[in-house]
């Protein structure tokens, strides 16, 4: 979607289609869903953990660079397009995002993300069984 086109030779969707043109990359669709967990090292150093999720290969283009490894992120400019999921998770791509968008913070001060996470919905779920809602 962000790149250049859309190729659907199996016809899986609409049809070819032109993107969004913000990523120097065209996809092409494919019969086969790739879903799986995947740790992957990243152009920031060091490895991120998420979910591979995507319908068909992309290729890149000149004008685009690798963001992940494995075929699986470019970025150009100020457009990141990734094919895993849950990145946000991951403290120091999560850091380093928001230091790209001008966030400082003291590195003391920088929690872990998926911990963080996890505590929260925690607190929502024990507010949700407090107040004695079910499903029913």
């Amino acid at each position: 979607m962000l790149g250049q086109r859309i190729a659907d030779p199996h016809l899986l969707e609409d049809g070819d289609i032109d993107g969004l043109g913000l990523l120097d990359v065209t996809t092409t669709l494919a019969p086969e869903k790739v879903t799986r967990q995947h740790a992957v090292r990243w152009t920031g150093g060091g490895e991120l953990h998420g979910y591979e999720i995507h319908h068909g290969q992309t290729r890149a283009g000149p004008g685009v660079q690798v963001h992940l490894d494995d075929g699986l992120g470019w970025q150009q400019d100020n457009v990141w397009g990734v094919y895993l999921h849950g990145l946000m998770e991951n403290t120091a791509y999560h850091q380093r995002f928001l230091e790209r968008l001008g966030w400082q913070a003291r590195e003391a001060w920088t929690p872990d993300w998926s911990s963080l996470l996890d505590a929260e919905l925690d607190r929502v779920s024990r507010e949700v069984m407090a107040t004695g809602w079910t499903l029913d």
